[in-house]
């Protein structure tokens, strides 16, 4: 789970790095700002799910369970 605006660097590219290093099966994005705010952040990596700010922790355990869920993440490292 990470943010989409981080310090020196944007979440799809942790992401991205995540998955290319084998670090991480999938990741969740979450983010305060509106989704349309944030177009090209979030569409240029549209395979990463995405919980927008503020969620209580019955949704971000939904949105945890759904993520790693996914056949892509069980795919990925199978």
């Amino acid at each position: 789970v990470t943010d989409v605006i981080l310090p020196g660097l944007r979440g799809t590219d942790l992401a991205r790095r995540l998955r290319e290093e084998r670090l991480a099966r999938s990741v969740l994005l979450v983010s305060g700002f509106d989704p349309g705010a944030l177009g090209l952040f979030v569409a240029e990596d549209e395979s990463t799910p995405f919980l927008s700010k503020p969620f209580d922790v019955d949704k971000l355990q939904s949105a945890v369970v759904s993520t790693l869920n996914t056949p892509t993440a069980r795919e990925r490292y199978a």
